[in-house]
């Protein structure tokens, strides 16, 4: 269902752009995206949830696809925080997709699109989307992404230009994080930590140390990569009921949580 907002066009870095919402924020200069896979993990989502929010706090106004993944999170993240939002669409300003994600759309200060307002989605105007998108914002941080990729040929372009392109590392392990581990090694930024994005951003907080052990050998075999409660089993020696008598409570206590794939992952805290 379209959302019937007025709207206007401008003109931003040579793209005409049909927008919705306030036009001073359409016009923000320094846009910050924060990207990743559609299908992420728990660490993935952690680390779009953390980006969002300090993407917010430092005052930067946070530019999303709203795609599912890591894009929606971080920009609820940031909305949470009480950050500034932009929505920029492969669909028209008003037709919120996908639709999961309409509450970004409504909740955002503006949404830009160069479709025109009412458009539908089609396969060609997602990758002229990410083509604006690159010369649009001026930094890019990916949380998790694989390969091949729209994130990583959007990073890709983004070095091209010249623009500011930061990166998580993924286990070696996980398919998850192929592609942001193959751009840092072709010039992408190296982020060991929430707290070294913090620093890019001149926004490091004052916070109470959160300690976090992980001691348990299931544990750490799932911090390394998502597996299957049978292989963890055969990995580590144990009955497999005892493995899956574990992983049931772990999971209640939120420390793993179960793929759509049977496999389990470690979920680690946002502060990392």
């Amino acid at each position: 269902m379209e959302l019937h907002r007025q709207t206007f066009d401008l003109c931003c870095h040579g793209f005409d752009l049909h927008c919705a919402g306030s036009r001073e924020l359409a016009i923000s200069q320094h846009l910050v995206c924060v990207t990743g896979t559609r299908r992420t993990t728990p660490y993935g989502l952690a680390l779009a949830e953390a980006s969002g929010r300090i993407v917010a706090e430092s005052g930067h106004v946070l530019l999303t696809t709203a795609a599912m993944g890591c894009s929606v999170a971080a920009a609820r993240a940031a909305l949470d925080a009480g950050g500034d939002v932009i929505v920029m669409a492969a669909t028209g300003c008003n037709v919120p997709y996908p639709g999961t994600s309409r509450d970004v759309f409504e909740r955002a200060g503006a949404t830009i699109s160069l479709a025109e307002p009412d458009a539908p989605p089609t396969r060609s105007a997602f990758k002229s989307r990410d083509h604006a998108l690159a010369h649009i914002a001026e930094t890019l941080v990916i949380c998790e992404c694989g390969m091949p990729s729209g994130v990583v040929s959007l990073a890709g372009e983004m070095l091209d230009l010249g623009k500011r392109v930061l990166a998580f590392p993924g286990s070696v392990f996980s398919q998850t994080s192929t592609g942001a581990n193959a751009l840092i090694s072709c010039g992408a930024t190296l982020l060991t930590s929430t707290t070294g994005l913090e620093r890019k951003f001149d926004c490091v907080r004052e916070r109470a140390p959160r300690e976090e052990h992980v001691d348990d050998p299931l544990l750490q075999a799932l911090v390394a990569n998502p597996t299957r409660p049978d292989d963890l089993a055969h990995s580590l020696g144990l009955q497999p009921l005892d493995i899956l008598r574990k992983l049931a409570a772990y999971e209640m206590d939120g420390k793993v949580q179960r793929l759509p794939d049977g496999r389990y992952a470690y979920v680690p805290h946002s502060s990392l």
